[in-house]
């Protein structure tokens, strides 16, 4: 690859975290705490796996990331709206949860968690041969 392909690549994955981290400190001011860790967590996501395509690890270690970062965040999700069960939505009105959400939110984010822990310790079925 070119040295200036790779400049342009550089300026532009490091221009697209500055606007995903300025957009999710405005979601944080917001309180809109789902959507802060959604445009925190694309760019941790991209950079990761770039990192790893470069370093030669494996999809299925990448796979792994994914699922065990994404169990994480919607587990703390879970968390904070479990201390507190508001949102604001789209109109500007502040909404509360409903405790089966929060139950959906430590599910899903468990058997996420879960599956990554799987993939993590079982490579050799996700590698092809």
């Amino acid at each position: 690859m070119s040295t200036l392909l790779l400049i342009v690549m550089f300026v532009s994955f490091v221009l697209f975290a500055a606007v995903s981290l300025y957009v999710a400190v405005l979601k944080v001011r917001q309180q809109a705490w789902s959507e802060a860790v959604i445009w925190i967590f694309v760019p941790l996501v991209v950079f990761g796996g770039l990192t790893m395509a470069v370093m030669g690890a494996s999809s299925a270690v990448f796979l792994a990331l994914v699922l065990l970062c994404g169990g994480a965040v919607v587990i703390l999700i879970g968390f904070k709206y479990r201390q507190n069960p508001v949102y604001v939505d789209d109109q500007g009105k502040q909404q509360t949860v409903a405790p089966a959400w929060i139950f959906v939110f430590f599910g899903l984010g468990g058997l996420l968690f879960i599956g990554g822990g799987f993939v993590l310790t079982h490579l050799d079925m996700f590698v092809s041969q």
